[in-house]
């Protein structure tokens, strides 16, 4: 009865992780085959709250899309944190990670610095277990407006 039990839970837990993507690990593969996929390498630069770029987008990344770092593991530990996203502004997307982000950049400096350099967020990619990657773009985003007959 003791191992039909252990079975029994064993191929729960089985069942949960492949079926519950909550259990799952995180989809870093899924992510960046979107981001190939909508966001072209030479318009595109991604920006990380961390001193490297996250293992799993660097084991990923095949297109060698370009990167900025802070350099550090807590932001108001960096200290020309403008002339680091000084740099972004020869790309028309910055794709800005959230993954460790209210541990980096409690405060949300990297946004406020982002918004201050005329960028909008247009889009969110959300992806459970890695959390938000925000879009940016000098673009604003438009609204489509319907046309109602009436």
């Amino acid at each position: 009865i003791l191992v039909s039990l252990l079975l029994a839970l064993n191929l729960s837990g089985t069942l949960q992780y492949h079926l519950n993507v909550r259990y799952q690990r995180e989809n870093w593969r899924s992510l960046y085959q979107e981001i190939a996929k909508n966001y072209p390498v030479s318009e595109t630069v991604l920006l990380f709250s961390y001193p490297a770029p996250f293992s799993p987008w660097v084991w990923y990344d095949q297109e060698n899309y370009p990167v900025v770092t802070t350099g550090k593991l807590y932001i108001k530990n960096v200290m020309a944190l403008s002339s680091i996203t000084k740099s972004v502004n020869d790309y028309r997307y910055v794709l800005l990670f959230d993954y460790l982000r209210d541990l980096t950049d409690p405060d949300d400096q990297l946004r406020t610095e982002l918004w201050s350099l005329g960028f909008h967020e247009i889009n969110t990619l959300d992806y459970p277990n890695i959390g938000f990657v925000r879009v940016f773009s000098r673009n604003k985003p438009t609204a489509k407006l319907s046309t109602f007959n009436l």
